[in-house]
Formats: C-alpha cells, sequence, structure tokens
C-alpha cells in the first residue's frame, strides 16, 4: 500500500500529463500568445507541488526524474 504523500505524487503526474496533452492539442498553433508558451510555468509549478509534498530524498528525486521526462518531450517549445 502507497502512503498518502506518493499516491499524491502519482495523481500530480497523471495530472501533469493531461494538462500537457490539452495544452499540445487544444492549441492554435500560430496564435500570437499560444498555450505552449505556458509550459515553462507548468514544469516549474509541477516541480514545486512535488517539493511541498515533503517525500523522501529518494522519492523527491524519483519524482522530479519523471517530470523531466514528461516535459522534456515539449522542452522544443519553450
Amino acid at each position: 500500500m502507497r502512503d498518502k504523500k506518493t499516491q499524491k505524487a502519482e495523481m500530480l503526474l497523471i495530472e501533469l500529463k493531461n494538462v500537457l496533452l490539452e495544452t499540445m492539442w487544444g492549441d492554435q498553433r500560430y496564435q500570437y500568445n499560444n498555450q505552449k508558451l505556458a509550459i515553462p510555468w507548468l514544469h516549474e509549478d509541477y516541480q514545486y507541488q512535488i517539493k511541498k509534498l515533503g517525500l523522501t530524498e529518494d522519492k523527491e528525486a524519483f519524482y522530479m526524474n519523471k517530470i523531466e521526462q514528461i516535459i522534456g518531450e515539449y522542452a522544443e517549445f519553450y
């Protein structure tokens, strides 16, 4: 059984994936201010949310790495 902090971290990763998919597919690509410009803010926000959970160093590093892997796919947009 996972503790509540780990469950919250897992939910944050799922939420991040959903937000990114919505951002990438729901965007008007050639508009002046498109949604993809918010990716760096999303990146930072989800990192802070993971840090706020107070996980162990190993778990925090794991989830921070997962965020990097998820955002890394879209890093070319910012």
